[in-house]
């Protein structure tokens, strides 16, 4: 029996409840650390891992991504496949095909009309599940209600995405930044008024999902996923303007990069 196979145990699928040999499981799909100008970017044990908690010393990566074993059976994993792939195969694609969409001269964002939204809905709501129910710390900011987490798991289940407000999703990029690269960081929590947002670094993509179904804001409702008009990516403009990048990413990498100096690509 290979070393591989005698580290899996059995457990009780959090998905589908069915017991079995629990799988790795990728929470971020192991696909988008393979992207084209992406890969050559990294080297084993380079990837940054931030995290919110500044207690916790980051913990580093491979390239082949960041798994849990304890989460999923096969049965279960083989849910999230296909929705996985065509995330994957999109967003690659999505530069070169995106028409782009102009506001008073300048350019606000990118256009698809043709898109598949039960399977990008389903990817994100996936995603979001998988990163709460993770127990490592690199994900350790997401957290779903109870009510939430049943809800989506049953989604995910049922393959049924939802409307435009249930956890609304948006996805944008940065206008100095594109097919570029940006640190492989923890998923980020922030509030807007009283609502909660969880931003994920996708490669070259910030994606930003509400963890409720209490509809879109205005402000958010023309970027949001939905089955009712097409894809659309926000130019959020430069990425060193980002309150996010300014006032969390960079000060995290500075300071990793003094304290273990030449150890750190960003």
């Amino acid at each position: 029996m290979s070393k591989r196979k005698q580290r899996r145990k059995l457990i009780k699928c959090k998905l589908t409840g069915i017991e079995g040999l629990g799988v790795d499981s990728h929470i971020i799909p192991r696909s988008f650390y393979r992207w084209k100008g992406f890969k050559s970017r990294i080297r084993k044990h380079e990837l940054i891992a931030l995290q919110g908690d500044d207690s916790f010393r980051p913990q580093r990566a491979t390239a082949k991504g960041i798994y849990d074993n304890s989460i999923l059976v096969l049965e279960g994993e083989a849910l999230f496949s296909d929705w996985d792939g065509y995330a994957c195969e999109l967003l690659v694609k999505l530069k070169a095909n995106g028409q782009r969409i102009f506001v008073d001269g300048k350019e606000a964002g990118l256009e698809i009309a043709d898109y598949d939204y039960t399977k990008l809905k389903l990817f994100f709501v996936s995603l979001l599940w998988r990163a709460h129910t993770t127990k490592h710390l690199f994900f350790g900011n997401v957290e779903l209600d109870d009510s939430h987490e049943k809800k989506i798991r049953q989604m995910i289940l049922n393959g049924l995405p939802g409307e435009v407000d249930d956890y609304p999703v948006t996805i944008g990029y940065c206008e100095d930044n594109k097919g570029g690269w940006l640190p492989v960081a923890s998923p980020w929590c922030s509030m807007r008024g009283n609502k909660k947002y969880y931003t994920f670094f996708l490669a070259s993509w910030i994606v930003q999902i509400r963890p409720d179904d209490e509809g879109c804001d205005p402000d958010e409702h023309f970027y949001a996923l939905s089955p009712h008009w097409p894809l659309r990516l926000a130019n959020l403009g430069r990425l060193q303007d980002l309150t996010i990048f300014k006032d969390w990413m960079l000060p995290k990498m500075k300071e990793r990069w003094e304290n273990e100096p030449g150890s750190w690509t960003f």
